[in-house]
C-alpha cells in the first residue's frame, strides 16, 4: 500500500512540475555541452530527477536561456532534499504569500520572501 501512495505523490509531483527535458535538451538549451549539464546536475545548478534511464530536467527551473541567479539559490539551498521534494517545495502555494509558490516568487524575483521560505525550509530561523 505504502508503495502505491509513493507512486501517487510522484506521479502528481510530476504532472505538477510540467514539461521535463532530457539532459541533450538542456544543453541545447542553454547553450552548453551535455558534460557540462552533468557538472551542472551534480553541483545543485540544476534540479533533476532519475527516470530510471535517464535524468531529467523540469522545464520550469528554466528562464530566458538560464537558471537565474534567485534560482540557483533555492537549488543550492535545497541541494540535501531529494529532488522530488524539492520539486514540492518549489510548487506548493503558500498561504503566507496569496498563495504563491517558491517558485512564483523566484519568478517575480521577490528575494527577501524566497529568502524567508528557505529559512523555514532548512529552519534557520524564524519567519
Amino acid at each position: 500500500m505504502e508503495n502505491r501512495v509513493d507512486t501517487a505523490i510522484l506521479t502528481k509531483l510530476y504532472e505538477q512540475a510540467g514539461p521535463m527535458m532530457a539532459a541533450t535538451e538542456v544543453a541545447e538549451h542553454l547553450g552548453i555541452t551535455p558534460l557540462q549539464v552533468a557538472e551542472l546536475r551534480k553541483n545543485f545548478g540544476v534540479i533533476s530527477v532519475w527516470s530510471g534511464t535517464e535524468w531529467l530536467f523540469p522545464l520550469f527551473q528554466f528562464s530566458g536561456g538560464t537558471v537565474s541567479p534567485l534560482m540557483r539559490k533555492v537549488l543550492f539551498a535545497l541541494r540535501n532534499v531529494n529532488p522530488w521534494s524539492a520539486i514540492d517545495h518549489l510548487l506548493a502555494n503558500d498561504t503566507a504569500f496569496g498563495g504563491a509558490s517558491l517558485l512564483d516568487l523566484v519568478n517575480c524575483e521577490d528575494e527577501p520572501s524566497v529568502d524567508r521560505i528557505l529559512r523555514q525550509i532548512n529552519r534557520d530561523g524564524f519567519s
